[in-house]
Protein backbone atom coordinates (compact mmCIF):
# COMPACT_ATOMS: atom_id res chain seq x y z
CA UNK A 1 0.00 0.00 0.00
CA UNK A 2 1.30 3.38 -0.99
CA UNK A 3 1.70 6.10 1.72
CA UNK A 4 -1.28 7.97 0.31
CA UNK A 5 -3.49 4.98 -0.07
CA UNK A 6 -2.78 4.35 3.75
CA UNK A 7 -3.52 8.28 4.72
CA UNK A 8 -6.53 7.85 3.66
CA UNK A 9 -7.51 4.51 5.44
CA UNK A 10 -6.04 5.87 8.67
CA UNK A 11 -8.38 9.07 7.93
CA UNK A 12 -11.38 6.89 6.62
CA UNK A 13 -10.82 4.88 10.20
CA UNK A 14 -10.38 7.43 12.60
CA UNK A 15 -13.96 9.02 11.46
CA UNK A 16 -15.63 5.61 11.47
CA UNK A 17 -13.62 5.73 15.23
CA UNK A 18 -15.16 8.82 16.17
CA UNK A 19 -18.45 8.20 14.56
CA UNK A 20 -18.97 5.06 16.82
CA UNK A 21 -17.75 6.95 19.99
CA UNK A 22 -20.34 9.83 19.73
CA UNK A 23 -22.97 6.89 19.29
CA UNK A 24 -22.03 4.65 21.93
CA UNK A 25 -21.61 8.46 24.28
CA UNK A 26 -25.49 9.52 22.98
CA UNK A 27 -27.32 6.10 24.20
CA UNK A 28 -29.01 5.93 27.83
CA UNK A 29 -27.98 3.06 29.82
CA UNK A 30 -30.45 0.61 30.40
CA UNK A 31 -32.77 1.22 27.74
CA UNK A 32 -34.68 3.41 30.19
CA UNK A 33 -37.15 5.40 27.97
CA UNK A 34 -38.80 7.06 30.74
CA UNK A 35 -35.94 9.48 31.68
CA UNK A 36 -35.99 10.84 28.31
CA UNK A 37 -38.55 14.48 27.38
CA UNK A 38 -39.24 14.32 24.34
CA UNK A 39 -41.80 17.90 23.57
CA UNK A 40 -45.04 17.02 23.89
CA UNK A 41 -47.24 19.45 22.52
CA UNK A 42 -49.19 17.46 19.72
CA UNK A 43 -52.56 17.51 21.76
CA UNK A 44 -55.62 15.35 20.23
CA UNK A 45 -58.98 17.11 20.28
CA UNK A 46 -59.98 14.39 23.23
CA UNK A 47 -57.46 14.93 25.31
CA UNK A 48 -57.60 19.18 24.78
CA UNK A 49 -61.35 18.59 25.65
CA UNK A 50 -60.34 16.44 29.05
CA UNK A 51 -58.26 19.45 30.04
CA UNK A 52 -60.46 21.85 29.52
CA UNK A 53 -63.58 19.97 31.23
CA UNK A 54 -61.41 19.23 34.28
CA UNK A 55 -60.71 23.01 34.81
CA UNK A 56 -64.35 23.88 33.92
CA UNK A 57 -65.61 21.50 36.52
CA UNK A 58 -62.62 23.08 38.42
CA UNK A 59 -63.78 26.46 37.96
CA UNK A 60 -67.74 25.91 38.70
CA UNK A 61 -66.23 25.27 42.30
CA UNK A 62 -63.99 28.05 42.56
CA UNK A 63 -60.52 25.86 42.86
CA UNK A 64 -57.62 27.61 40.52
CA UNK A 65 -57.11 26.43 37.11
CA UNK A 66 -55.08 23.71 36.20
CA UNK A 67 -51.70 24.91 34.11
CA UNK A 68 -50.77 22.12 31.68
CA UNK A 69 -47.53 21.01 31.46
CA UNK A 70 -45.53 18.64 28.07
CA UNK A 71 -43.38 17.06 31.02
CA UNK A 72 -46.89 15.44 32.68
CA UNK A 73 -48.51 14.78 29.20
CA UNK A 74 -45.18 12.67 27.99
CA UNK A 75 -45.31 10.65 31.19
CA UNK A 76 -49.10 10.51 30.89
CA UNK A 77 -48.31 9.21 27.25
CA UNK A 78 -45.90 6.53 28.17
CA UNK A 79 -48.88 5.27 30.75
CA UNK A 80 -51.74 5.24 28.13
CA UNK A 81 -49.30 3.12 25.61
CA UNK A 82 -48.32 0.85 27.92
CA UNK A 83 -51.73 -0.05 29.44
CA UNK A 84 -52.53 -0.51 26.00
CA UNK A 85 -49.99 -2.70 25.35
CA UNK A 86 -51.01 -4.65 28.34
CA UNK A 87 -54.64 -4.63 27.35
CA UNK A 88 -55.18 -3.55 31.03
CA UNK A 89 -55.98 -0.29 33.20
CA UNK A 90 -53.63 0.20 35.74
CA UNK A 91 -51.54 2.12 37.79
CA UNK A 92 -48.25 0.43 37.31
CA UNK A 93 -44.88 2.44 37.95
CA UNK A 94 -46.68 5.38 39.63
CA UNK A 95 -44.21 5.65 41.63
CA UNK A 96 -41.56 5.97 38.72
CA UNK A 97 -43.36 8.70 37.44
CA UNK A 98 -43.67 10.54 40.63
CA UNK A 99 -40.31 10.53 40.63
CA UNK A 100 -39.40 11.70 37.06
CA UNK A 101 -42.07 14.26 37.75
CA UNK A 102 -39.78 15.38 40.88
CA UNK A 103 -37.21 15.26 39.33
CA UNK A 104 -38.10 17.02 36.04
CA UNK A 105 -40.43 19.83 37.37
CA UNK A 106 -40.32 19.85 41.34
CA UNK A 107 -43.19 18.05 41.91
CA UNK A 108 -44.43 17.63 45.34
CA UNK A 109 -47.02 15.24 44.86
CA UNK A 110 -49.00 13.19 41.92
CA UNK A 111 -52.76 11.93 41.56
CA UNK A 112 -53.22 10.00 38.55
CA UNK A 113 -56.36 9.02 37.35
CA UNK A 114 -56.86 6.17 34.21
CA UNK A 115 -59.72 4.60 32.34
CA UNK A 116 -60.56 2.95 28.97
CA UNK A 117 -63.42 2.27 26.50
CA UNK A 118 -64.85 5.88 26.93
CA UNK A 119 -65.33 7.44 23.61
CA UNK A 120 -65.95 11.22 24.75
CA UNK A 121 -64.17 13.28 27.13
CA UNK A 122 -67.93 13.87 28.87
CA UNK A 123 -68.46 10.58 29.08
CA UNK A 124 -64.40 10.35 30.84
CA UNK A 125 -65.19 12.71 33.01
CA UNK A 126 -68.58 12.00 34.27
CA UNK A 127 -67.18 8.23 35.35
CA UNK A 128 -64.15 9.97 37.21
CA UNK A 129 -66.41 12.74 38.86
CA UNK A 130 -68.56 9.33 39.82
CA UNK A 131 -65.72 7.78 41.88
CA UNK A 132 -65.40 9.45 45.12
CA UNK A 133 -61.57 8.27 44.73
CA UNK A 134 -60.74 9.72 41.55
CA UNK A 135 -62.80 12.98 42.13
CA UNK A 136 -60.48 13.64 44.69
CA UNK A 137 -57.91 13.54 42.61
CA UNK A 138 -60.19 16.17 40.40
CA UNK A 139 -60.83 18.78 42.81
CA UNK A 140 -57.56 18.39 44.85
CA UNK A 141 -54.79 21.43 45.49
CA UNK A 142 -52.64 20.79 42.63
CA UNK A 143 -51.27 23.76 40.01
CA UNK A 144 -50.73 21.44 36.91
CA UNK A 145 -51.79 18.37 34.68
CA UNK A 146 -51.06 16.63 31.75
CA UNK A 147 -53.18 14.05 29.78
CA UNK A 148 -52.52 11.23 26.97
CA UNK A 149 -55.30 9.10 25.59
CA UNK A 150 -54.44 6.24 23.30
CA UNK A 151 -56.04 3.72 21.25
CA UNK A 152 -55.95 0.31 20.77
CA UNK A 153 -57.64 -2.40 19.56
CA UNK A 154 -60.98 0.06 19.57
CA UNK A 155 -60.62 1.10 22.84
CA UNK A 156 -59.56 4.57 24.26
CA UNK A 157 -57.06 4.31 27.36
CA UNK A 158 -56.88 7.74 28.72
CA UNK A 159 -54.21 8.73 31.52
CA UNK A 160 -54.49 12.13 33.52
CA UNK A 161 -51.83 12.99 35.46
CA UNK A 162 -52.08 15.93 38.18
CA UNK A 163 -49.06 17.57 40.24
CA UNK A 164 -48.69 19.92 43.23
CA UNK A 165 -45.64 22.25 42.83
Amino acid sequence: MNAEVGKYCISGLSILLTLLFLLMSCSGEGGDDEVLDPPFSAYSSLELEVLNLVNDHRNSLGLVELQRLEEISFQAKLHSNHMAGANEVCHHDFGSRLKILKEQVGARSMGENVGYGYRTSEAILKAWLNSPNHRNIIESENTHFGVSATSAEGKMYVTLIFIRK
